[in-house]
């Protein structure tokens, strides 16, 4: 594990050294973090257009998935709804994060001739992706924490009372420590083996961005009321995720060819 510690210093120096970087994954992951934000002060309103959950709809889903709750105004139950679905969204900042580090740790530094020696290294293909992978999760999450952070505070310092202490529920902190880390991890691996097939990072960025089509798809059947955030429905996503996460690190360690990479850039 030597090996791996050392690449994973070193990439983390190269994105120091890289504002553009940081940049890039900062400004988006910004905008999925107020955005679940306002979504959920909007929560209380409930206008009953089609396609979407009115208040009333809304209190009921909730009592009856929380029966204690039934005391509560309606306002404060559609805010506590709103907050508790609208935390998927935050989904999408491990898997830009990973992605653009990912990118990067293949083509931007092929492109600055700071890959070869990486590549070259007296080390197994899987220790090298291994560590170009925790290279960009680390950094992924520890911005989706801070950001989830930033959203609960602003829920307690704005939102209606009883609302933050009914949104940190096990099926959130699920959310945060458990399913972003694995979606981290499955949104980086896929990122460099996208990188290690393409030349071009755009593409390569492009190819990769379909891995939020499937955070989209949950956020849009929540709003039509198809599924409900639950302890239950979490769990599954664990499960199914922690085995789509082995099979496609295993495939990376199949198709991540260094000899192959280099003679392509050659």
């Amino acid at each position: 594990m030597r090996a791996v510690r050392a690449i994973v210093l070193k990439e983390f120096a190269e994105i120091i050294r890289n504002p553009s970087l940081i940049g890039t994954s900062l400004i988006p992951s910004l905008i999925f973090a107020f955005l679940p934000f306002i979504l959920g002060m909007r929560g209380a309103s409930g206008n009953g257009r089609s396609g979407q959950l009115s208040l009333a709809q809304v209190v009921e889903l909730v009592i009856r998935m929380s029966p204690e709750l039934r005391n509560l105004p309606a306002p404060t139950l559609g805010q506590i709804f709103a907050f508790r679905q609208n935390a998927v969204l935050m989904l999408f900042v491990p898997i830009i994060t990973a992605l653009t580090i990912a990118v990067h740790s293949i083509i931007g530094e092929k492109q600055s001739r700071s890959l070869e020696p990486l590549l070259a290294a007296p080390v197994s293909s899987f220790q090298l992706l291994l560590a170009m992978s925790l290279s960009a999760a680390i950094p992924a999450l520890g911005l989706t924490w801070i950001l989830f952070g930033i959203y609960f505070l602003s829920i307690d310092v704005f939102a209606l009372p009883h609302v933050l202490s009914n949104v940190l529920i096990p099926t959130t902190l699920l959310l945060v420590f458990v399913i972003c880390p694995l979606v981290a991890v499955m949104g980086l691996s896929l990122g460099v083996i996208v990188s290690s097939q393409v030349n071009d990072p755009r593409t390569a960025q492009q190819i990769g961005g379909l891995l939020v089509m499937p955070v989209i798809g949950l956020f849009v059947a929540q709003i039509q009321g198809l599924y409900f955030l639950t302890t239950a429905t979490v769990f599954v996503g664990i499960v199914v995720l922690a085995i789509l996460d082995a099979i496609i690190l295993r495939i990376g360690v199949a198709v991540f060819d260094r000899e192959t990479i280099l003679l392509r850039w050659k």
